[in-house]
């Protein structure tokens, strides 16, 4: 019966890759919160900004030694009080303007993160704003500016992709 229903769920595609197998779900939580942040920049959003940097804050301080691999952990040690202080930033900021500035030392630093760590089973890819000098990550090739929103959305280029 148990091979039954194992060919079943397996033939019907309800079965996980082995990356999503091992991926922790601190881990996802905080690419997650990182990819709901920089949207509701994208869109302008000041005060789902604010609640989205909040959840960032609670993602790192949910991620442990175990989720991530020896190496992985020592580079998310050196980086964690950065992004905490970043994130910080941007749920004190008065304005849009002191979010996105904030937003853009985030990234550089969750960028040298997501190098160590995988954090996605599917690619993800570094954009950059020729305009503000800043990079962001994104989930899709589109580019979505969370410098700009509205004014400049399409403004920037994939710089790299994470596999």
């Amino acid at each position: 019966m148990k091979s039954l229903l194992l060919s079943l769920l397996l033939s019907l595609g309800v079965h996980k890759t082995d990356t999503q197998a091992n991926q922790p779900a601190a881990v996802g939580n905080l690419l997650s919160s990182y990819i709901g942040l920089k949207n509701e920049l994208v869109a302008g959003a000041q005060p789902a900004a604010v609640k989205q940097a909040a959840a960032f804050k609670e993602a790192l301080a949910a991620l442990t030694e175990k989720d991530l691999s020896p190496a992985g952990w020592k580079q998310f040690q050196s980086l964690k009080n950065s992004l905490i202080q970043q994130a910080a930033s941007i749920t004190g900021a008065k304005d849009l303007a002191q979010q996105r500035e904030s937003f853009s030392a985030l990234s550089l630093n969750f960028i040298t993160l997501a190098k160590a760590v995988q954090l996605s089973d599917k690619p993800l890819y570094i954009d950059y704003c020729p305009m503000k000098k800043s990079y962001w990550i994104s989930l899709e090739s589109a580019i979505r500016n969370p410098y700009y929103g509205n004014a400049m959305l399409s403004c920037g280029s994939i710089k790299e992709t994470l596999q």
